[in-house]
């Protein structure tokens, strides 16, 4: 839990570390998170879709539910949200730039906003990413790996521009004791 609430008392925070273990327990609660939250979606759409079909079978699922199926990926924008922040901040830890996590939201952004512009123009689901949809998805898998890498990092052991590591703060300040005297 100390790693759950690390990640979410330093929401907006862009500035400090995060250490890999809290970093990797906010990753793990957030997938948790955005499955629950998907598969509610899936089961609360399917259940007004069955209600609506029944009363109106005779018309199109997709005009029907225009707004709803794009709801389907709510859970995934707010999994990113939740993200990006202790990203950022597991970056500073290791005593790197944050560049990569900014360059992912946006390109995760340009991703969203081309298959919404591709499909409101085919008025379809069943759609073709064209050559700027599978380059910024390629980009996107490309710097989600990068992070990877960079959060399985240990941390910095000595103090950087973004504050003292809380990991090895205790071990690096604590004196020995006196050496016996034989």
């Amino acid at each position: 839990m100390e790693g759950v609430w690390a990640g979410f008392s330093n929401l907006f925070n862009f500035k400090g570390r995060m250490r890999r273990s809290e970093y990797w327990w906010f990753f793990l609660f957030s997938v948790l998170f955005a499955v629950v939250t998907y598969l509610g979606f899936l089961i609360w759409l399917d259940s007004g879709e069955q209600i609506l079909l029944q009363k109106y079978s005779s018309l199109d699922k997709t005009k029907m539910f225009p707004y709803e199926y794009k709801s389907y990926s709510i859970p995934i924008y707010i999994f990113i949200f939740l993200l990006f922040s202790a990203q950022v901040r597991r970056f500073h830890d290791v005593g790197m730039e944050a560049w990569v996590p900014y360059a992912k939201f946006l390109v995760f952004v340009a991703l969203a906003w081309h298959v919404h512009r591709v499909t409101h123009a085919a008025r379809s689901f069943d759609i073709d990413l064209g050559v700027i949809g599978w380059v910024l998805l390629l980009a996107f898998i490309v710097l989600a790996g990068v992070i990877a890498f960079v959060a399985f990092k240990d941390s910095q052991k000595e103090r950087n521009r973004w504050g003292r590591s809380s990991k090895y703060r205790r071990k690096l300040n604590e004196k020995l004791p006196p050496a016996d005297k034989a």
